[in-house]
């Protein structure tokens, strides 16, 4: 398979796009390109950008966006903090009361 064929199918794990492999298309591409790892929907932006002739707006927009997901992600790690610590605390609490109760049990048991 050549270089050429290659760049055109990105490689993706999760939401990001491992870009090594890839020809740049610009002098912004390049500089973006020596990062390992970027997220998929910041080279659309930032190709927007370039070709309005906007990139400033078109950082604003991807900084929105990220802003948006970071603020969502943080509510929902909110929210989900409580139960599960409370559960594992529930958890931790009976398993010490049932191990402080078993011997009592044994002995009532064997008095009897």
């Amino acid at each position: 398979m050549s270089r050429k064929h290659r760049t055109n199918i990105p490689r993706s794990v999760g939401n990001h796009v491992h870009v090594e492999d890839r020809i740049p298309d610009s002098f912004l591409d390049l500089r973006v390109d020596r990062l390992f790892v970027q997220p998929i929907t910041l080279r659309p932006m930032v190709a927007w950008g370039e070709s309005t002739s906007n990139l400033p707006e078109a950082f604003r927009a991807a900084a929105q966006l990220y802003e948006g997901r970071v603020g969502i992600q943080n509510t929902l790690l909110e929210v989900l903090t409580l139960p599960i610590v409370l559960i594992f605390i529930i958890g931790f609490v009976g398993t010490v009361i049932i191990a402080l109760f078993l011997p009592l049990i044994s002995l009532i048991q064997n008095l009897t």
